[in-house]
């Protein structure tokens, strides 16, 4: 077992692993909270998955909407 990354230095896997969250951050969108609770029928028990995660529709499509205590944005 290798914990420094097979040979690469800490530099190396801080650069790589901010790489792979820059490529998840397109995949996320911050509405507004109306059109979160226009999709979910305004957070309603009956869209609810578990814990904060609520089905959602925007548009057509079908989301997993996590309802957040704080301001994403300054999350992502």
């Amino acid at each position: 077992m290798q914990l420094n990354g097979g040979g690469k230095g800490l530099k190396d896997i801080e650069v790589n692993l901010m790489a792979d969250v820059s490529d998840c951050l397109d995949k996320y969108r911050v509405l507004k909270i109306d059109e979160l609770k226009e999709a979910t029928d305004g957070f309603s028990v009956n869209c609810l998955i578990e814990g904060s995660v609520f089905k959602g529709s925007i548009n057509g499509e079908t989301y997993a909407i996590k309802k957040m205590k704080w301001n994403a944005c300054e999350e992502l």
